[in-house]
């Protein structure tokens, strides 16, 4: 598993434990489907993706803008009834709406002017389940032209429940006249996502409240933040250390690192905000929000699956030790790797060459490893990971993606004694299949999106 997300598995991901009251509602109600635009939208829709895209079928596409919608916007909600597939046309173009691999995709949408700009943007509920059924509510925002969650069922304790977001029906946490609602979908003849019906149980309350807006700066509670602060915890018997290092400037730099031998270290960064005793961290376009307390012990943190967590404040020769720390395992060995381009009409050799140096790079920090070979895995599997991912990893960073490539791979973990702990590698072992998932930006660079099985 990627090594580098560990740091926000344990700080993103905070303890959560919804709930829902009980509906006496028994209506049923059904998604909006026409034909109304879809030749048009089919249109836009090619020229969205040429890169590899499998072509999409009229007779598959429905436009499910909610009436509501259609009356306050010029945004259009168009499905493809044999995989839920999704997405915004506005202004004669095509844009990523939310995820719908495992899930039902599109379920509803509000309009809902999300930055205050005077433009109507959309606020959207939809599930899918790569792994883990669960619901998102997102915000397409109009001008940006991009879609950004605001609030995941991932992080509840029961992920699997289906929600919809539903104006002046009940309390709201943001006070801004919005409600979640718990919905049961009801039978659909599988593979048609787009004619769906459901039945609302009742009103659903996040323990998280959605991030409906920026959350507000509190100077005061955030000047009490400011500094350095330590933690420890262990899982699956590893002991880790967690540092936070908040700045003025609203970043926050996390590091991990082993406690006991110094051996490693991990890190990364994020924005955050305070907002009296809630301390909201931003990355990636996501956004989480938790609790903070002050103790005689220090800072406390609810951190998902463990009891809360407690960090203290570093000293000035505490942190003169914690900026000492260097990893101290060897670099990955990638001296003698070999290469198989295979055969391929979407890339040259050299387009290749540029992607494996970005995996041998990556290669590099996996300390104790060494790399055998390398080998392209197809043209099909390439233009497979780069639909499946390119949505997603847009969202998340703004960035257009072109297209997608994947490798194979075979390499040796570290001997026991060497393993980088963490690193969720079994030791002295020898990998094989091992593949490397990259997509190219517009600017012609690749990005490593995931890796391994």
């Amino acid at each position: 598993m990627k090594r580098r997300i560990a740091v926000w598995v344990m700080i993103l991901c905070l303890v959560p434990l919804g709930s829902w009251a009980e509906s006496t509602e028994d209506a049923i109600f059904e998604v909006t489907c026409s034909k109304d635009g879809v030749e048009e939208f089919m249109a836009a829709f090619a020229l969205t993706w040429p890169n590899g895209i499998v072509q999409k079928k009229a007779d598959n596409c429905y436009d499910v803008t909610p009436a509501d919608v259609a009356r306050e916007t010029d945004i259009r909600v168009f499905k493809f009834s044999d995989s839920g597939a999704s997405y915004a046309y506005v202004d004669g173009a095509v844009y990523d709406l939310c995820e719908s691999f495992g899930g039902y995709g599109f379920l509803n949408a509000m309009p809902w002017d999300y930055d205050q700009d005077g433009q109507m943007d959309l606020l959207t509920a939809s599930s899918w389940g790569s792994g883990i059924h669960r619901t998102e509510i997102a915000v397409f925002n109009r001008a940006k032209k991009t879609s950004e969650v605001i609030y995941s069922t991932l992080y509840e304790a029961d992920p699997q429940v289906d929600l919809i977001v539903c104006a002046d029906m009940g309390p709201s946490d943001s006070g801004r006249g919005v409600s979640l609602r718990q919905v049961q979908i009801l039978g659909w003849e599988e593979p048609d996502f787009a004619h769906l019906c459901y039945r609302i149980m009742g009103e659903y309350q996040p323990t998280l409240p959605m991030a409906l807006y920026e959350a507000a700066w509190d100077a005061g509670a955030a000047a009490h933040l400011l500094g350095t602060w330590y933690g420890e915890m262990e899982d699956y018997g590893i002991r880790m250390g967690i540092s936070m290092t908040f700045s003025a400037d609203g970043t926050v730099s996390l590091r991990m690192i082993d406690p006991v031998s110094c051996l490693y270290e991990e890190g990364g960064a994020a924005q955050f905000r305070v907002d009296g005793e809630n301390l909201t961290l931003i990355t990636n376009g996501e956004s989480v929000t938790a609790p903070f307390t002050f103790t005689d012990e220090g800072l406390v943190l609810a951190i998902y699956g463990m009891e809360d967590m407690s960090f203290r404040r570093l000293s000035g020769e505490e942190l003169a030790w914690l900026e000492s720390l260097q990893p101290k395992y060897r670099p990955g060995d990638i001296s003698q790797v070999t290469v198989d381009y295979g055969v391929s009409e979407r890339f040259t050799p050299e387009q290749m060459d540029a992607a494996i140096t970005v995996i041998k790079n990556e290669f590099l920090t996996w300390y104790g490893c060494k790399l055998h070979s390398i080998s392209y895995a197809s043209d099909e599997r390439s233009a497979s990971e780069y639909r499946y991912y390119a949505g997603a990893e847009r969202r998340k960073t703004g960035k257009n993606y072109v297209d997608g490539i994947v490798f194979m791979s075979s390499f040796h973990s570290a001997a026991e004694d060497e393993e980088y702990p963490g690193s969720g590698l079994n030791p002295d072992y020898e990998y094989t299949g091992y593949s490397w998932i990259l997509l190219q930006t517009e600017e012609g660079q690749w990005e490593l999106i995931t890796w391994g099985y």
